[in-house]
């Protein structure tokens, strides 16, 4: 006769359990009770010697091992646990929603994944009756029938519902069984991990997950708090009352979308799923994957969150994963950078959309400043400037400091210089943009630039807007009062050769951005029909990458189209009302560039916040030009007559660069340094190249040489 002390002593129940592999060790001596019970009252019924009071005794006996079982549990309720010792069965059991009949089930198929004796006993217990081995559908109902308290029903299909709805088991059906009695049961394999203390990721698993964000969590403030306050309520369990919820948050990469969800849930008890690592697995491995990784976060209370969902692609594949996560939690967040076709994934779960919201310039500087703090600047670089050009998230401004402190170093400089900043954004920037325009690298500064005091005071005002937005909007109030077009446009306009493509490169070098050009006249001549599109892109790729955009011979479209003939004028006055629009849509900077200003429409100069008027240089400024474009290495054999040249010819700045270089030509050819004579040939070339006739005698004693 088994008797309780052979598994269970008196005094027992008053001992809590220590760790998980404790208490998965107790239950397993409740199994051999039961066990050994079956295989006791088997024998009995065989011999014919069954006694109604020795099956109620048994009955009895392993009532009162749960007991003790269940006392022990209570008193560890509470206390701290190393998870590397197992996580116990009872915790498994709640997490997973076992209990009676499917808590026997999950005992059995862990036992042999425990002690190997296990899967012996199971077959001796088969032996007489069936040639099958593991635990079966009929195995379970058998032992079940020593647990009921009464005799009901045959509750078989009710059980076996129970089985198959818990992610926690695989059953294998046995073609021998038609009503699936012989059906073999096994755990899933994170279940077995988990009570042998195995809680870490697997390799397979690390290469799909993703570390949560640190950088951000002892940085000053930033302006998360409404966006934090509505996730930390939605997380509340008793405020989701039971629903199935899907959280979208959406933003800029760096913006901070994982740390938003960390300081919400206030735990570091977070599994943060790269789905395009996942779908880089293939289809068997990654339901594989994923199903291993949703037990995780359902046994070990973590939150699931998807990242880098593309909602543009894999949609279905995506809705397919959502649907499966939710057999495991009533709570899911997705992270991506756009909220495309989201009506795709709406299913029977509630939704929430959170997007990361635009970061301030006081926020941006905050942030600069932090991690420069234990890094050696120099005195070129004005931080205010930094948060107020560069509208980076706060994962960019790491990033962006990190690579610049990296580059500072290699170049072995004691300070990290402003150049190092701007040759790191120009790295951030190489993008999909140069597909549409032309890079143009600033080579030009103010001294280069012939212009009227008054042209220039203006042309530094548009600088000292494009690095004061933040003070004048946000410290200074006026966001609030000029809600829309607060981006920058600056018309260059003037004659032929003044300067203005000059003027955009000193623009773009003293605000420190990079620069691209626009051809629009060939964009809609090679894109009839996607004009609209690329003109988009071309605008995204700027917002996205801090770009100054410089449509150079604007005038090609930017003109007045009061008349049309036909459906290619309509087509065109489409496109530019939509360049205008994204114009106005945009908050970054536009340079453009005409001959021709009388041809703009008024409505489009309205839009214009800076027009600066680059004339044709007087004497002068044509001296002052032939002697700043001269290199100072050139060699020069005589004293050359500037004065004399920029009286006697009406030349633009573009000329007299070209008349040096020509000239430069001359002289190298003929082995020597320049000399007046080489100028005044290049001269009477330029305006032969014009097709404009010029009198020798114009050259007065330079003449004999032309």
């Amino acid at each position: 006769m088994i008797e309780f002390k052979d598994f269970f002593y008196t005094g027992e129940e008053k001992i809590p359990f220590h760790s998980g592999m404790e208490e998965t060790r107790a239950y397993m001596r409740w199994l051999d009770m039961l066990l050994l019970s079956y295989e006791a009252i088997s024998n009995q019924e065989e011999a014919s010697e069954a006694e109604e009071e020795n099956l109620e005794k048994m009955k009895e006996l392993l009532s009162k091992g749960l007991a003790v079982l269940e006392q022990r549990h209570r008193l560890t309720v509470g206390k701290q646990m190393e998870e590397v010792k197992g996580i116990g069965v009872t915790n498994l059991a709640a997490h997973l929603g076992l209990r009676d009949y499917s808590f026997l089930v999950f005992l059995l198929v862990l036992a042999p994944q425990l002690e190997e004796r296990y899967l012996l006993i199971y077959q001796q217990l088969y032996e007489k009756e069936e040639t099958i081995t593991g635990v079966t559908f009929a195995l379970v109902n058998r032992l079940y029938e020593l647990l009921r308290k009464e005799q009901g029903e045959d509750d078989g299909e009710m059980f076996r519902q129970q089985i198959e709805s818990n992610p926690a088991f695989i059953i294998y059906q046995q073609q021998m069984s038609d009503s699936g009695r012989l059906d073999r049961i096994t755990l899933h394999p994170s279940i077995v991990a988990l009570c042998n203390g195995e809680t870490g990721l697997s390799e397979a698993e690390r290469r799909v997950c993703e570390e949560g964000d640190d950088r951000l969590l002892h940085s000053p403030a930033i302006g998360l708090g409404q966006q934090t306050e509505q996730l930390t309520n939605l997380l509340l369990k008793e405020n989701r009352g039971g629903d199935k919820i899907l959280v979208h948050v959406t933003g800029k990469p760096g913006s901070g979308k994982k740390y938003l969800i960390q300081q919400a849930w206030q735990s570091d008890r977070i599994l943060f799923i790269n789905l395009e690592n996942l779908f880089r697995q293939g289809g068997e491995e990654s339901g594989r994957l994923l199903k291993s990784l949703l037990i995780r976060c359902k046994c070990l209370d973590l939150l699931p969150v998807f990242t880098n969902v593309s909602l543009k692609e894999n949609t279905e594949e995506i809705r397919m994963m959502v649907d499966h996560a939710f057999d495991f939690t009533d709570l899911l967040l997705l992270t991506s950078t756009d909220t495309y076709n989201m009506n795709r994934l709406t299913g029977d779960f509630s939704y929430l959309h959170i997007a990361m919201p635009k970061y301030k310039a006081k926020e941006r500087e905050a942030l600069w400043k932090y991690y420069l703090r234990d890094n050696r600047i120099a005195e070129d670089v004005r931080v205010e400037i930094l948060a107020g050009l560069y509208r980076f998230t706060p994962g960019s401004i790491i990033n962006c400091i990190r690579q610049a402190v990296l580059l500072s170093a290699s170049e072995n400089c004691e300070y990290v210089e402003r150049k190092h900043f701007q040759q790191v954004v120009h790295h951030f920037n190489s993008s999909k943009l140069a597909e549409l325009a032309t890079p143009i690298t600033p080579f030009f500064t103010w001294e280069d630039l012939e212009i009227s005091e008054e042209q220039r005071n203006i042309m530094k005002l548009a600088c000292a807007r494009a690095t004061l937005t933040g003070i004048v909007d946000e410290e200074w109030g006026f966001e609030k009062k000029v809600r829309y077009g607060k981006g920058m446009s600056i018309l260059l306009y003037g004659p032929p050769g003044t300067g203005k493509t000059m003027a955009a490169q000193v623009i773009a070098g003293e605000i420190g951005m990079e620069m691209y050009r626009v051809d629009l006249s060939q964009m809609v001549d090679k894109y009839i029909g996607e004009t609209q599109k690329n003109i988009g892109r071309v605008f995204d790729c700027a917002k996205e990458g801090n770009f100054i955009l410089f449509f150079d011979e604007a005038d090609a479209l930017f003109t007045k189209r009061t008349e049309v003939q036909n459906s290619n004028d309509k087509h065109a006055n489409t496109e530019v009302n939509y360049l205008l629009q994204k114009m106005e849509e945009y908050d970054g900077i536009c340079i453009l560039s005409t001959n021709r200003y009388d041809n703009f429409d008024t409505a489009f100069i309205r839009r214009i916040t800076y027009t600066v008027y680059l004339q044709k240089p007087d004497i002068e400024a044509r001296e002052r030009l032939y002697k700043s474009i001269l290199p100072v290495q050139a060699k020069v054999e005589e004293s050359l007559d500037f004065a004399f040249f920029a009286r006697q010819f009406e030349l633009n700045g573009s000329q007299i660069k070209a008349v040096l270089y020509n000239a430069a030509f001359m002289a190298a050819n003929e082995g020597r340094g320049m000399k007046n004579q080489d100028i005044a040939r290049a001269i009477k070339y330029e305006f032969s190249k014009l097709g404009k006739m010029i009198m020798v005698t114009e050259f007065e004693k330079y003449a004999p040489y032309v």
